[in-house]
């Protein structure tokens, strides 16, 4: 399966030379791609949010309540804000 602009990048060829590159490990090497793929997305994602609460929070407008939980692993990490944060979390 293509990734798009991905398909011959270094990573592609990195993960299938760390991998082996046989046909028995072409779907360990698709995992490996994808798991890549989503971890850079968070971090994105992460940035993107952070960068929208400052721009928030330097122009002055009323922060709104929200809650994140973010599993990493079996641990859950879990972040709360504004007037009814605590009761989103437990939502």
């Amino acid at each position: 399966m293509s990734l798009g602009c991905y398909e011959n990048s270094f990573i592609n060829n990195w993960a299938d030379k760390s991998l082996g590159g046989s046909a028995l490990n072409s779907q360990a090497s698709y995992l490996f791609k994808i798991g890549l793929f989503m971890i850079f997305t968070g971090f994105i994602v992460i940035i993107l949010g952070s960068l929208l609460l400052a721009y928030s929070a330097l122009r002055g407008l009323e922060a709104p309540s929200g809650a994140v939980i973010i599993f990493i692993g079996p641990f859950p990490v879990a972040v709360s804000w504004g007037a009814h944060g605590g009761l989103l979390m437990i939502i």
